[in-house]
């Protein structure tokens, strides 16, 4: 999951706002893109959270299309995510701090991920919070799990995350565990040389945690020791 930092809020939504004071109701949002096309939306908004988000999907990091209609093989569809649910926080409903990019997961309800997964439920750790330090990742299965250090709270809430977001669906663990895998290749490849010489294992794990690259958040930590 990614850790994110709002930017300014679009001058569409403050325009909106400054038409329609409120009070909000989760109702707001179908007549906010009502006022406003479609298109002007994803214009302004959903292209100013793709950026923001280094064009990956605020909850398994997967990529995202940058703008609707593009077709980009390699990415998934997008929608914007209420981080926390319209159903239960009405007021947030145009706030655009709580508002982030979520890709859409097809198929059944076991493969289903993200936003389409967590429908109205809300999380008990936000992507605006500082989390990182919570989340790890189990080398062998490429599963996220909670830290060992982590408080029994915290611990507790890790595993709600993962369970309301399925952010260990077979896909997702199994994309994570290949690029441990590689990682785990280059290791043994240099495994009798006392140095990395040519810097094969720091340029793989750079390149594998630059902007933009999938699950480069989670993998920040993992490969701390080799991008600091």
């Amino acid at each position: 999951m990614l850790e994110i930092t709002h930017t300014a809020e679009p001058e569409i939504l403050k325009r909106y706002k400054e038409d329609y004071p409120g009070p909000y109701t989760s109702d707001s949002w179908k007549h906010y893109k009502d006022y406003e096309s479609a298109k002007a939306h994803d214009k302004v908004v959903i292209k100013e959270l793709h950026s923001m988000q280094e064009g990956l999907c605020v909850y398994c990091e997967r990529r995202i299309f940058r703008v609707a209609c593009e077709q980009h093989p390699e990415e998934r569809d997008r929608q914007v995510e209420h981080l926390k649910s319209r159903s239960a926080y009405p007021q947030e409903t145009l706030t655009f701090t709580n508002m982030a990019l979520s890709c859409i997961s097809q198929g059944p309800r076991s493969k289903m991920t993200c936003g389409n997964k967590k429908g109205s439920q809300n999380l008990p750790i936000l992507p605006t919070e500082k989390h990182g330090h919570l989340f790890d990742i189990n080398f062998s299965t490429g599963e996220l799990v909670p830290d060992l250090n982590a408080s029994d709270q915290e611990t507790k809430d890790v595993k709600e995350c993962i369970r309301i977001l399925n952010l260990n669906e077979a896909t997702l663990a199994s994309e994570r565990k290949a690029i441990l895998e590689k990682f785990e290749e280059i290791q043994q490849m240099l495994a009798a040389y006392t140095e990395d010489e040519n810097g094969l294992i720091t340029r793989y794990c750079r390149e594998r945690t630059m902007k933009g690259e999938p699950y480069a958040h989670t993998f920040r930590k993992a490969f701390a020791k080799y991008i600091r």
